[in-house]
């Protein structure tokens, strides 16, 4: 997967694929929050808050769109993201089939399995 990839729906993402966008997304996510929303000088500049805002635009849509992807390679359609909204339930469900069971073996109405990158071809 080519990393323009990250903001497109269509198509499957594994697994571990899943699991290193997430991870990077939240490092990326925390380091921003630790510069813009507490500077070592004390003081918050409102442009690094803008940008700090457009950054984590960009951050959630591609954590949307591989949660999205993550859904298609377990055969579900994008909808299953609304689970979340179940307080506790919802989350601990969606954390569980996402993170850790395994996608449908070879192809379904998504697509064949991701194996790739979203950083290489």
């Amino acid at each position: 997967m080519r990393i323009d990839r990250l903001f497109r729906f269509e198509g499957r993402v594994g697994r571990a694929e899943h699991w290193r966008i997430a991870i990077v997304a939240t490092l990326f996510e925390t380091m921003l929050n630790a510069a813009v929303f507490n500077p070592l000088d004390g003081e918050r500049d409102p442009l690094a808050i803008v940008l700090g805002a457009l950054a984590t635009s960009v951050i959630v849509a591609a954590t949307l769109t591989t949660a999205v992807k993550r859904w298609h390679d377990r055969g579900r359609s994008w909808k299953w993201l609304l689970i979340v909204f179940i307080p506790v339930a919802g989350a601990v469900w969606a954390f569980i089939e996402l993170g850790f069971l395994e996608g449908t073996p070879g192809p379904n109405r998504y697509g064949w399995p991701d194996s790739g990158s979203p950083f290489v071809g």
